[in-house]
């Protein structure tokens, strides 16, 4: 199945010095083959393409991998050999394939639409043992979702043959924007609540003078009631000069607050 396509890389390595045939992966790391995706269903193609390099480049990540993108293998080969890898999904032809380029590993997959939401089916196989060691079906609202959901659907795809390989996949990475963000409209929220009741205090006070000079007159008690005026008349002043201000203010940060941080909860919900 795979003799046109090594010809092919052949023919191509024989008539020009680059681009070279990828070296060797570096002694204890594995190499990885990523395969072009395909499109089911439509998709436009550039999606496509822009998720076969996303899953690239996620992989390329991992420190005991040696990623081989898609677009690596192209640039080694003809028109006719790039057509058999795209084509290529049995296990003989994964395994050759995987073989002529020096990789144990092969990602391969598709990427398409299911209702309005996008999907992708991404699969590891092994050419050493020539069977599928992890399968991943990954749907989202829209494929610009992709990105956030990605490294941790392809951490799970390796997971079985990083057991198996007695390999050790590295801490998963925290989720510290949304959680920052979290953290920021909280602390948003609870300053604004305490400007607000700072920059309430003197409404308050002023209101409380005038009911204590009220009663004041009403008995008669002119100091009492010339103290009380005195001190509406300053808590009147405070209000208008900042405590207003500060009422307001706060109430705007305790508002961004709460949007603040429903985005952070909603990106740590997503997690």
């Amino acid at each position: 199945m795979l003799a046109p396509l090594l010809a092919a890389l052949c023919v191509s390595q024989l008539a020009t010095a680059t681009p070279a045939a990828p070296a060797p992966a570096p002694v204890g790391r594995v190499r990885l083959l990523v395969l072009d995706l395909t499109a089911e269903g439509g998709v436009d193609p550039s999606v496509v393409r822009t998720v076969a390099a996303l899953v690239a480049a996620e992989l390329a990540t991992y420190p005991d991998l040696n990623v081989v993108a898609g677009a690596d293998v192209k640039a080694m080969m003809e028109l006719e050999g790039d057509k058999q890898v795209a084509g290529c999904s049995e296990s003989s032809c994964l395994a050759e394939l995987a073989g002529a380029l020096g990789a144990r590993l092969v990602v391969f997959g598709s990427v398409g639409v299911l209702g309005t939401r996008s999907v992708v089916h991404l699969n590891l196989f092994d050419s050493l043992t020539g069977q599928s060691v992890g399968r991943q079906f990954v749907e989202v609202d829209s494929p610009g979702a992709l990105s956030s959901v990605l490294p941790g659907r392809l951490r799970l795809l390796l997971e079985h043959f990083y057991g198996e390989a007695g390999l050790v996949l590295p801490p998963e990475p925290q989720a510290a924007a949304p959680l920052l963000l979290s953290l920021l409209g909280g602390g948003a929220v609870l300053g604004g609540v305490v400007a607000v009741i700072a920059g309430l205090s003197p409404w308050l006070s002023y209101h409380q003078q005038l009911a204590t000079f009220s009663s004041a007159t009403d008995d008669g008690n002119v100091e009492d009631a010339a103290a009380a005026r005195d001190d509406a008349s300053v808590a009147g002043t405070n209000w208008n000069s900042w405590g207003l201000p500060l009422v307001v203010g706060g109430g705007v940060l305790a508002g961004v607050g709460l949007v603040v941080g429903a985005v952070g909860a909603a990106g740590l919900g997503s997690e």
